[in-house]
């Protein structure tokens, strides 16, 4: 079907999924790229296919499929330059605590490009999982799909009351290893974890919460030079986690 209208239907409501009301009202979200669309196929989530010009050789003839113009495709993309290819999908299904051994956790970290960095090299250092707070940034962000580069589609995310999970997990036995600086932290060097652990990481500006903190059994800190004030998250992720996948 050709679209050619920006005020049909099936446009605003593509458009309207920039905005987190309407993902979460409808359960779905939109992807842009030849190699998001190929990841969403193959993982059997993608509800609307959607390009320009000439029909994607790849696409699924069984998926509802619409031919639009760029005017069109930059109305319902974010990207200064749109793609000539996008889509819907459905939301990811919940996954499992159960049987996960090396877990990320992010503790009110706001910004979505920090979130795509730690979820691409979570994958990297194969870590299991991922718990991303409620008051974190949003899973279904734009510029976070963008960023993770598909990697939000090979590693279990889990997102929900940080506390509680965490709880849980510390029940079971885990390691809770929480990024921050007192009297009790040592360095992350002289800590060797256990089979199964979580790492916590922060809030960019405010670090961990203090009930995240209350819940540790080891406490780490990475080593900086004093012309330095603090690491981004999602760099101090990568050191921890680059390390820790070697132990």
């Amino acid at each position: 079907m050709k679209i050619t209208s920006l005020s049909n239907e099936n446009v605003r409501r593509w458009a309207s999924l920039k905005l987190k009301k309407h993902r979460d009202e409808t359960k779905t979200f939109l992807i842009e790229g030849e190699h998001l669309l190929k990841m969403a196929l193959d993982k059997k989530i993608l509800l609307t296919q959607i390009y320009v010009g000439d029909l994607p050789s790849y696409f699924d003839s069984e998926i509802p499929t619409f031919e639009v113009t760029y005017q069109i495709m930059d109305k319902i993309t974010s990207t200064k330059t749109p793609q000539k290819v996008a889509g819907i999908c459905r939301y990811l299904d919940e996954p499992s605590l159960i049987n996960k051994k090396k877990i990320i956790a992010l503790d009110g970290v706001q910004d979505p490009g920090n979130g795509g960095t730690i979820v691409r090299t979570a994958l990297a250092f194969n870590y299991d999982a991922i718990i991303i707070s409620d008051d974190s940034f949003d899973l279904y962000n734009d510029k976070f799909i963008r960023s993770t580069m598909g990697s939000l589609f090979d590693i279990d995310i889990i997102r929900g009351n940080l506390y509680e999970k965490l709880l849980f997990l510390k029940e079971y036995k885990y390691d809770i290893i929480v990024t921050v600086l007192d009297k009790q932290s040592i360095d992350y060097r002289e800590y060797k974890p256990s089979q199964n652990y979580v790492l916590v990481l922060g809030n960019e500006g405010q670090g961990i919460s203090d009930e995240i903190i209350n819940l540790a059994t080891r406490k780490i800190y990475i080593p900086i030079s004093e012309k330095i004030d603090s690491l981004n998250v999602s760099v101090a992720g990568a050191i921890c986690m680059s390390y820790y996948s070697e132990k």
